[in-house]
């Protein structure tokens, strides 16, 4: 399959937006579009998140009677059965259809998942996979975007982003710096998304070292995301191809029961005897809860070290990706050299 590199993005380009997981506030909507107009971009909302904003913003404020009383009987339907149930955008095939229409649209020069949550599973069975290595494009988002950003580069070839989403890092208090994007987070997604990359090093803050776990050097592409989401897409078509490549985890107020169920699911499917390097994200409030008890003597370095015993390829943990303030921009497919020793990562067009 051919590699597809998207052309980056330029002042008064038009970007879709998108929410392919859970909805987004009325209020959270307007302040990610100010957000992505003060990048210099045009922001066009999709119909199906301009809709499920809607609604979900009328459902949280108690005010979703009198609103369903002015839809259709199918736009009632589709509260029913996806957004009142408070993690979906609604009907995945409308979610899906909103990113073909993106792709197919030669106005939209990107598509920004505006944040992530649950849900994007059901939408992947709708994408159009013809029609979007027919028309690439920067696409980008986290979390549970995993499925999206990987799904798409396995099938289309299409290099994708795992990149700060406008809802949460963009608009949200604890994200920014006195009002501001967290420059670590901005710098990288300006060199990716803004910028016409070809070498970039993958550099933590100064104050934050990076960890080796296993020695050596991997070479590969570089694949990965959410934990968890990654785990649950095993054995579905839109898992990404882990052979051979460098892979890197991130999680975020996940249980460490269930983290490592999610990693135990991994390395009995197999996938860590068949990588080539890891990378190990933040894992951003995941404690240890059992049953009644919270037992907070026991966290997730602790669990790392379980883990790592079996792991024997080039392995380097603390990179600053994930769900924190300060977050890297990974592009899925593209070609990362992972130098454990020297503690360096560094991704590059081939």
């Amino acid at each position: 399959m051919t590699k597809l590199f998207p052309v980056p993005l330029q002042p008064g380009d038009h970007v879709g937006l998108i929410t392919p997981s859970t909805a987004v506030r009325t209020d959270v909507l307007n302040a990610a579009v100010a957000a992505v107009d003060n990048m210099g971009l045009v922001p066009i909302i999709s119909q199906a998140t301009r809709r499920a904003s809607r609604l979900f913003t009328a459902a949280q404020d108690d005010k979703i009677e009198g609103l369903l009383s002015q839809l259709t009987p199918a736009e009632r339907a589709e509260y029913r059965d996806y957004t009142a149930n408070g993690y979906s955008a609604g009907d995945p095939q409308l979610r899906a259809r909103d990113i073909n229409n993106f792709f197919a649209d030669p106005e939209i020069k990107g598509i920004f998942c505006l944040r992530g949550g649950f849900s994007s599973s059901t939408v992947m069975p709708y994408l159009d996979y013809d029609l979007i290595a027919a028309h690439p494009k920067i696409i980008l988002g986290y979390s549970d975007e995993t499925n999206i950003i990987n799904g798409i580069y396995r099938h289309t070839g299409l290099v994708t982003y795992h990149a700060p989403m406008p809802a949460p890092n963009l608009t949200r208090d604890d994200m920014l710096d006195s009002g501001e994007p967290n420059d670590y987070s901005y710098d990288y997604f300006d060199e990716f998304i803004l910028g016409d990359w070809t070498n970039v090093k993958l550099r933590n803050p100064v104050d934050i070292p990076l960890r080796t776990i296993s020695g050596g050097i991997a070479v590969g592409e570089i694949v990965g995301g959410n934990l968890q989401t990654l785990s649950d897409a095993v054995g579905t078509d839109y898992f990404p191809d882990t052979d051979g490549k460098i892979l890197f985890i991130e999680e975020i107020k996940t249980h460490i029961p269930l983290c490592d169920l999610a990693w135990n699911h991994l390395k009995n499917a197999g996938v860590f005897n068949k990588i080539a390097g890891l990378i190990v994200g933040d894992f951003t409030k995941c404690l240890n809860f059992s049953g009644d008890y919270h037992f907070r003597d026991y966290e997730i370095n602790e669990l790392e070290r379980v883990w790592f015993k079996d792991i024997s390829c080039p392995t380097i943990a603390g990179l600053k990706v994930g769900h924190e303030k300060e977050t890297v921009t990974i592009p899925i497919g593209a070609k990362c050299r992972l130098n454990a020793d020297a503690k360096t990562i560094e991704v590059y067009h081939e």
